[in-house]
């Protein structure tokens, strides 16, 4: 029976590799992204108003998160490659519950503030999504793209809960009180589930050796390969635009005189669009090449924008919050997808990190040139342009991405 039990744990695709999705499914619901990113809003408000900052100190405290995130994201995939994913997941885990709890007792000076966050940045990075895609993506070959869609379904899950949990709580018993619940909740839930279910793939101690040796082998000549500049290229564009859309949507729509109401009812549809292309994406991939997948989302994305930018329309804000979201949802799933196909499982945690990193640059800095945009010219029309046309040049660039061989499927 023993034996039985170990020849089926080593099987990929198999019912133990879902198991590992579903822990790592909990781990990205209570991750780093979803507890600041998604849930700075509520909690930086609650802050700012306690505290007597103002705007500018808000988005600083923000940007120190963020850059501390891009810069050492990359050095948490490196670690993760030398000492394993796993390792790295759990000592993240608890380093974000610490950061919690130093967030919690923060004084008035805004400074302090900044570099608790930028803390959290640093030493919470092996919660994104990259440490825990190389470990799923050791369990899956056929089913590879649905695992790691399924996986990063508990972002989408967490920035659905955690906004509203966390404004509740606040508004109950103060945002202090919040940064120590989040702390619990990743000690008490991420941690414990982290340690006992979240195994990597068993390979064989042939295939372990040519691990290490193709580890001891790195080089960084990557970065000679045309692809990795266009997987990163990718990744920061997509970044700048999809967020940037993201952060504006509502605004946007309130200006075309909608109500807030009727705003976030849209919004609410860009997020279950987000959602459909996590699974659908993600399955998507695991039958069609990728980049083609991923060029139709963008494609539909790309018009839903244009059509944003011609009209007002119910159908015109549809289609713009339904291809908006599915980008949104395949994007991460489509570059960690990428990756594992292109580059060896030795590197896998280093090259998404650093693909991630790009992402995360694209993001923090795409806001910022929409928002100025849209302050020069009064209204959101060049925005817009700028954001269809550049979709549309990614769309046609990642077409010209080579076919992964027979051996990177199955590797």
């Amino acid at each position: 029976m023993a034996i039985e039990m170990t020849y089926i744990s080593r099987e990929k695709d198999s019912r133990a590799g879902w198991i590992v999705v579903f822990s790592a499914f909990i781990g990205m619901m209570l991750s780093v992204g979803v507890l600041v990113i998604y849930t700075y809003g509520v909690l930086a408000a609650a802050m700012a108003s306690d505290l007597g900052w103002d705007v500018v100190d808000r988005n600083m405290i923000f940007v120190s998160y963020s850059l501390g995130s891009a810069l050492f994201g990359p050095l948490w995939g490196v670690a993760a490659d030398r000492i394993g994913a796993r390792r790295i997941i759990i000592f993240s885990t608890v380093m974000l519950s610490i950061c919690f709890v130093a967030i919690a007792a923060v004084p008035r000076d805004p400074t302090v503030a900044g570099l608790a966050f930028l803390a959290v940045g640093v030493l919470a990075g092996g919660t994104l999504p990259p440490a825990f895609a190389s470990i799923v993506v050791g369990w899956f070959d056929r089913f590879r793209g649905l695992a790691l869609g399924a996986t990063m379904l508990g972002v989408g899950v967490g920035a659905a809960v955690f906004p509203i949990l966390a404004a509740q709580i606040t508004e109950h018993f103060g945002w202090r009180i919040t940064a120590l619940s989040f702390a619990g909740m990743v000690l008490a839930v991420a941690l414990p589930i982290a340690i006992v279910f979240l195994r990597p793939f068993p390979e064989p101690m042939a295939d372990a050796a040519n691990g290490r040796a193709a580890e001891s082998r790195f080089d960084w000549s990557a970065f000679r390969i045309p692809r990795t500049w266009l997987m990163l290229a990718f990744a920061f564009f997509t970044g700048a635009v999809l967020v940037s859309c993201v952060a504006n949507f509502v605004p946007l729509l309130m200006a075309r005189n909608l109500t807030l109401t009727d705003a976030a009812t849209y919004q609410s549809l860009l997020g279950a669009a987000i959602l459909v292309g996590r699974l659908a994406g993600g399955a998507a991939f695991d039958r069609i090449f990728a980049p083609r997948v991923m060029a139709v989302i963008l494609l539909v994305t790309a018009g839903g924008l244009l059509t944003l930018q011609l009209g007002s329309s119910s159908f015109a804000l549809a289609v713009a919050a339904l291809g908006i979201g599915l980008s949104i949802g395949a994007e991460v799933d489509f570059l960690g997808f990428m990756i594992s196909k292109y580059f060896d499982r030795s590197v896998f945690t280093t090259m998404f990190s650093l693909t991630f990193a790009s992402y995360s640059l694209g993001a923090t800095g795409g806001p910022i040139v929409f928002a100025a945009l849209v302050s020069q010219t009064g209204n959101y029309d060049l925005a817009l342009s700028l954001c269809w046309s550049s979709l549309a040049v990614l769309m046609i660039a990642i077409l010209f991405l080579p076919r992964y061989t027979s051996a990177e499927r199955t590797a």
